[in-house]
C-alpha cells in the first residue's frame, strides 16, 4: 500500500511540474556545457562530466568524483530569453547517480494587438 501511495504521489507531482513546450527555434537544439559545444555537440561517447546526465546518462557509471555544474546563457543575445542548467553527480561503489534541472525561459512575450 505504501509503495502504491508513493507511486501515485510521484505521478501527480510529475504531472503538475511538466509543461508542454510551444516554442521552436533555439529551444529545439540546446547546448549544455562548453566542452560539448567545442566538440560540435558530438559529445555522447565522451561525456565524462556532470553534463553526462544530459548527453549520455549511462556514462555516469564511470565517474570518479562528485561534481557540480551550473550554466547560464542568453541564446543569440536576445533579451528576455535564457537557458539554465544545473547538475549534481555523485559516484557510488556500484553505480553513479545524478540530478539535473534544465530550464528555458522567455519573458515579456506579448500576444495580440499592440
Amino acid at each position: 500500500m505504501r509503495r502504491a501511495t508513493g507511486f501515485a504521489v510521484a505521478a501527480v507531482v510529475t504531472a503538475l511540474l511538466g509543461r508542454i513546450g510551444t516554442a521552436a527555434a533555439y529551444f529545439d537544439e540546446s547546448d549544455i556545457g562548453v566542452r560539448s559545444v567545442g566538440f560540435g555537440r558530438a559529445f555522447t561517447a565522451i561525456a565524462d562530466d556532470a553534463s553526462a546526465i544530459y548527453w549520455n546518462a549511462a556514462a555516469l557509471d564511470g565517474h570518479f568524483g562528485s561534481e557540480f555544474m551550473f550554466t547560464y546563457s542568453r541564446p543569440y543575445a536576445v533579451d528576455g530569453v535564457a537557458s539554465n542548467y544545473l547538475a549534481v553527480v555523485r559516484p557510488f561503489s556500484f553505480a553513479g547517480a545524478g540530478l539535473s534541472w534544465h530550464h528555458f525561459g522567455a519573458r515579456d512575450i506579448r500576444s495580440g494587438p499592440p
